[in-house]
């Protein structure tokens, strides 16, 4: 299994002096660090953050969280296992339309084959096709 490297997120939109780049080791300390604002996040709407996780053998998977207020009824954006999930079950299942290379398509598979280092705590259940 390839080893998780760093996460970097960069919240692009919010309270100005919140609007950083942080990098962490672990998946569960970015998404503390993502928990701990959870308070200054929009009650309508959300605030974007880009995340990229880079694994030891360089490779990366970026994604764009949408962050909300817990008070939000859609509030389910924070969770960065659940949008990388999220992200490579549609990648691969609209690999057609994403135009992507073999080596992307090689890439996702290995992730969602568990290749690739991700928390074991959290259900990494990925749906195929029509599921």
């Amino acid at each position: 299994m390839i080893k998780l490297k760093q996460i970097r997120i960069e919240r692009a939109e919010g309270p100005c002096d919140l609007c950083i780049e942080r990098t962490f080791d672990t998946l569960d300390q970015a998404q503390r660090w993502i928990n701990n604002q959870r308070e200054t996040y929009p009650k309508l709407g959300y605030d974007k953050h880009d995340v990229t996780i880079t694994w030891d053998n360089g490779n990366k998977f970026s994604i764009r969280l949408d962050c909300q207020h817990p008070e939000n009824k859609y509030y389910d954006g924070n969770n960065i296992i659940l949008n990388v999930i999220q992200s490579v079950n549609s990648y691969i299942n609209h690999k057609d339309e994403y135009e992507l290379k073999p080596d992307d398509i090689i890439f996702l598979m290995a992730i969602k084959n568990n290749s690739y280092e991700l928390p074991t705590n959290f259900n990494l259940k990925f749906k195929s096709k029509g599921e």
